[in-house]
This record gives structure tokens, C-alpha cells and sequence, in this order.
């Protein structure tokens, strides 16, 4: 693919991926995770990193699985050739925090 096509592809991609989550942010928060706390039978929770450029606070909404005691996240990126900028956040600063439902705690991200 020739290299304007793919930044293209990339923008575009980053572009809608962003609005999408905006918005399952917002109704998730706004319902305590009954509106975008499971989509396509899998469950959802808001991970909030903080940005290794702009140290700012992300909140991304993320499929998990629960093993034991700890939740287990997936840094596929929809199948994209580049890491999601939330896992680059977490090798910078492993420190975060998930919310899942209406309960929020802190963890620190480990590779599995």
C-alpha cells in the first residue's frame, strides 16, 4: 500500500475509533455501565492512563476478561498494524485505573 494511503487509513481509522469511544465513554459513565458495559457478549471497562507525552489523563473503553482477581486486556488495536497509544501509555506508566460498572479501582499494569 503506498505510503499516503496508509497514513491515510491510519488517520481515518484514529479519527472514528476516537469519536466512537467519546461517546461509549460518555453513556457508560452516565449509567454506571449498564448502557456499553457488554457489546457482543463481551464486558467492558474504562481504563484511564495517563498520556506518556501530554501527561494527561486517557480514558479508553476496553473488552476484559476476568482471571482470579486481576482483568485481562487485550493490545490488539482491532487488528492494526501499530500499538494502541493506551498500551504505550501503560509500558511509559503502568499505574491506571479500570472502572468497571460503577466500581473503579487502582491497578498497575503488568504484560501477561
Amino acid at each position: 500500500m503506498p505510503r499516503g494511503r496508509e497514513q491515510l487509513r491510519k488517520t481515518l481509522f484514529r479519527s472514528g475509533l476516537r469519536t466512537m469511544s467519546a461517546v461509549h465513554r460518555g453513556l457508560y459513565r452516565a449509567s454506571g455501565g449498564r448502557i456499553g458495559g457488554r457489546i457482543w457478549g463481551l464486558s467492558i471497562l474504562l481504563l484511564t492512563t495517563t498520556g506518556r507525552k501530554s501527561g494527561l489523563l486517557r480514558t479508553t473503553p476496553l473488552c476484559f476478561l476476568p482471571v482470579g482477581d486481576a482483568l485481562v486486556v487485550v493490545a490488539s488495536n482491532g487488528g492494526m498494524d501499530w500499538f494502541p497509544d493506551w498500551w504505550l501509555n501503560l509500558v511509559a506508566q503502568p499505574r491506571a485505573t479500570m472502572r468497571v460498572g460503577r466500581e473503579q479501582r487502582s491497578v498497575v499494569a503488568r504484560r501477561a
